[in-house]
């Protein structure tokens, strides 16, 4: 093989099928005995001979029914979760890749903080209008700064982990 085709299979490719011996993520061995065309996707992978099926970098195989197709699950962007997570925040970079629950779960957190901390101030300004009070008010805008800014660099480690592949999808496959 030359370095040209070895340098486009490296980096185009990320999965090697035999087809006649398959192992999944969870090592059970898989025999099929027929053609690669028969069980290689046309979108997602290709049959370099007639026993090895090779997934281009962005697919990947899911075992969920029979007859199995190889290379039957396209993968998630990182680069378009982590820059929704970053610029919108609330879960919904989360969404993005399929990861429903920590996007509930985010989405709810963060929304009871926005909540409390609008409510807290209106009180705290409420108090300063009616008391002539204002050390109540300081006080409420300097814990809503900083709980800000966790919100802040709660986005900013999120983005940081769908970048280097920290945070998988739903399916429990790498971004890519």
């Amino acid at each position: 093989m030359n370095k040209f085709l070895i340098f486009f299979l490296y980096f185009n490719y990320n999965t090697i099928f035999k087809c006649n011996f398959l192992y999944s993520n969870n090592s059970k061995e898989h025999n099929l005995t027929n053609k690669c065309e028969i069980f290689c996707n046309e979108k997602g992978g290709k049959c370099i001979n007639n026993i090895t099926c090779i997934c281009y970098y962005n697919y990947d195989t899911i075992y969920l029914k029979d007859p199995i197709k190889l290379c039957n699950y396209k993968k998630f962007n990182k680069y378009y979760s982590a820059f929704t997570e970053l610029l919108i925040g609330f879960g919904f970079g989360h969404f993005l890749c399929d990861r429903i629950l920590s996007g509930y779960i985010r989405l709810i957190i963060q929304l009871l903080i926005c909540f409390l901390i609008s409510c807290f101030l209106s009180v705290s300004i409420r108090i300063n209008y009616e008391l002539n009070d204002s050390s109540l008010l300081k006080k409420t805008t300097k814990i809503s700064v900083y709980v800000v800014l966790f919100l802040f660099f709660w986005r900013f480690f999120d983005f940081i982990f769908f970048i280097t592949n920290k945070y998988k999808d739903g399916n429990n496959i790498d971004l890519y």
